[in-house]
């Protein structure tokens, strides 16, 4: 976890600079996101963009053929529905959490829920910690 100075400043963490590539002087957007704050490592209007057409193709190509796509059923949005209720989640966390209870997952790695806590039939763990 990163601490914010005096001078509002955060240092990003070695481990996330490194797997996105962010080096001194990059410049990062943070985006309000619902209930959570994000560092967007995306240009900023007019900067050079950060993968070529072709490399963000590829990208999302290689994504495809390791993960399966999952839409949303009616099941789905009800299950999201009882969740955001019962767990006070955004919309957006409710739907993670409502796939992984309809998929039988056992687990669902994301900092943004509470960490070791039971969601249903779900364990919520935050691999940053």
């Amino acid at each position: 976890m990163a601490k914010v100075t005096s001078k509002l400043q955060v240092t990003v963490p070695k481990a996330l600079a490194e797997r996105y590539a962010i080096r001194p002087g990059d410049e990062i957007a943070w985006e309000a996101a619902g209930d959570v704050i994000r560092v967007v490592t995306r240009p900023l209007a007019g900067g050079p963009p950060l993968l070529l057409p072709e490399e963000a193709r590829r990208e999302a190509e290689e994504l495809l053929s390791q993960m399966e796509v999952l839409y949303p059923t009616e099941a789905t949005v009800r299950t999201a529905l009882r969740g955001a209720a019962a767990y006070q989640l955004s919309w957006f966390d409710a739907h993670l959490w409502a796939h992984a209870e309809q998929f039988g997952l056992n687990e669902l790695l994301s900092e943004d829920f509470e960490h070791d806590r039971m969601y249903g039939t779900v364990l919520a763990v935050n691999p940053f910690r």
